[in-house]
């Protein structure tokens, strides 16, 4: 029994045994410490490398709605980094730094910082006591539209650049110079502030009018002056643009009805009244273009007699109470019969099919005129004046001062329209630099590093063999030999 007891005794491990084993190795454990520490910084500078260095810059958009130019061309955050927008960028900014790389770079995206107190003020609304179904739609409806028109007035540009080498000062440089590269490449080169009329509306004076090629071209072109002189007219803004000599849209548009009346129909009679191909082609076309109009002509009659049919025909029920006598109730507490109800509706089809036919006969008036211009250029054509060589020359030089005079006016639109809608866009945050702090990684991982390694030197140490101290009434081995 007493043997036993003592073997219970030699396998049981006491506290003290623990503290005295960690402190015989308390230098190993120190020195794994250190070699952790060590390690787990190494890693937070090893992740600190293979993180981006980012540049961020907030820019709210300006003239652009519902993710549209004002001359109606779709936009895209995208845009910003277009090709002709990164070549500039290039050019100007980082000259020795290829286009694609910058591309690569950079990223550009609808972002606004002020949707976290959007969702704010709807969590908010959202707990308040007694908030119904109904009321939590109409909430859920507000959110969607206000988080939509907030996101889509606004851009995030971010740059990565720790991927380009740059410092932080260049890519402050880089954010803040893109959008400015971006409104002047999309205005000046692209014309997303030009009225669509006028888009593609430059012309050359080549038409030459001794020839039947020339002067067919003469005849589209001043089709095509005659839209842009009317959308310049009809604009307050370039009502009032003036060429060198003084000239206003509306003088143009005179002088370049007096041409076609005494130059071009003359010329165009003599020219083509020959017989060739080319002659052949383009008085088929005109009659084509005349069938054609005349086919939507008889379109809009019929449907002008259709609604005109509806408006007349209309069984207006008496004022008053309807069937069975019986009223209705406004929300003002006005009693109005069902007759009555139906009248008011009568009248309010009434007034929109009214709105609508007069759109009909605006349309119809000008299929009319049109139709009326080209029945006059094919009777023209059939006639054979003759005409002297000064009077072809004179009629070109005047061609020449037309066209020179419309194109100094279609500028100088562009450029009014240009100053009028200022920048594609205004600064709202200034550009600040969101890669991550230093300190931040190198506690977590040195802290890892320093308990990990902790933990293996203080298993090590309670592992390792100590030398085996004899308790007090008992003898060693050797103390046995001894004896």
């Amino acid at each position: 029994m007493a043997q036993s007891d003592l073997n219970w005794h030699d396998d049981e491990i006491s506290l003290s045994d623990i503290v005295r084993k960690l402190w015989s190795g308390r230098g190993l454990i120190v020195a794994l410490a250190a070699v952790g520490l060590c390690l787990g910084a190494l890693g937070a500078f090893m992740q600190m490398s293979r993180t981006s260095q980012t540049m961020e810059y907030y820019v709210e958009l300006s003239g652009i709605e519902k993710s549209s130019y004002p001359n109606g061309t779709a936009f895209s955050p995208q845009d910003l980094i277009a090709p002709a927008v990164i070549n500039r960028l290039s050019a100007t900014v980082l000259p020795q730094t290829e286009s694609f790389e910058i591309r690569n770079a950079l990223t550009v995206t609808f972002a606004n910082p002020a949707t976290e107190a959007i969702l704010m003020n709807y969590r908010e609304r959202v707990s308040g006591a007694n908030v119904t179904i109904a009321e939590l739609n109409t909430l859920s409806a507000e959110l969607e539209e206000q988080l939509a028109n907030s996101i889509q007035q606004m851009l995030r540009i971010s740059l990565d650049y720790g991927a380009l080498g740059l410092s932080e000062s260049q890519a402050r440089n880089v954010v803040t110079a893109l959008p400015g590269i971006w409104s002047d490449v999309y205005t000046t080169q692209f014309r997303v502030l030009d009225d669509t009329v006028l888009q593609g509306q430059s012309i050359a004076a080549n038409a030459q009018l001794d020839e039947a090629l020339g002067v067919i071209e003469a005849d589209r072109t001043i089709v095509a002056m005659r839209v842009g002189l009317e959308a310049m007219s009809g604009d307050n803004r370039l009502a009032s643009l003036q060429t060198e000599s003084g000239q206003t849209p509306e003088d143009l548009a005179n002088r370049l009805e007096s041409f076609e009346a005494v130059y071009l129909s003359p010329i165009i009679s003599r020219q083509l009244a020959a017989d060739n191909t080319l002659v052949r082609f383009y008085l088929n076309d005109i009659s084509r273009e005349i069938e054609r109009l005349d086919d939507a002509l008889a379109s809009l009659n019929a449907t002008v007699e259709d609604v005109k049919a509806v408006i007349g025909n209309r069984n207006v029920g008496p004022s008053g109470l309807g069937a069975g006598g019986e009223a209705q109730t406004t929300s003002s507490g006005i009693q109005v019969g069902n007759g009555a109800i139906d009248e008011i509706v009568d009248l309010a089809n009434r007034a929109s099919l009214s709105g609508y036919l007069t759109s009909v006969f605006e349309r119809r008036h000008t299929l009319v005129s049109q139709r009326a211009n080209l029945q006059s250029r094919l009777r023209q054509i059939n006639e054979e004046p003759v005409l002297s060589q000064a009077f072809v020359a004179a009629a070109q030089s005047q061609w020449t001062q037309l066209i020179e005079s419309y194109n100094a006016l279609l500028s100088g639109a562009r450029v009014t329209v240009r100053n009028s809608s200022g920048e594609l866009y205004r600064p709202a945050l200034a550009a600040r630099d969101v890669t991550s702090s230093v300190g931040r990684p190198l506690l977590i991982y040195g802290g890892m590093g320093l308990l990990l390694a902790l933990f293996v030197g203080m298993v090590v140490a309670l592992l390792r063999p100590a030398p085996r101290v004899a308790r007090a009434g008992q003898t060693t081995p050797l103390r046995k030999e001894a004896a």
